[in-house]
């Protein structure tokens, strides 16, 4: 199945709201591609995934 991830101008805020979420920043050229995970503390975090060249 394929997945397309939303782009975005900036990371929101990472929560429980944004878990498994799957978005794409653009900057200065670049694509970064990041997802929202639960910490092993409960905390949230966007873990990025793919850069492009």
């Amino acid at each position: 199945e394929r997945v397309e991830a939303e782009e975005v101008a900036a990371l929101p805020l990472p929560s429980a709201e944004q878990v498994d979420r799957i978005i794409k920043l653009r900057t200065r050229g670049l694509a970064k591609i990041y997802i929202c995970l639960r910490n092993s503390d409960d905390s949230y975090a966007w873990i990025q995934m793919a850069i492009s060249e």
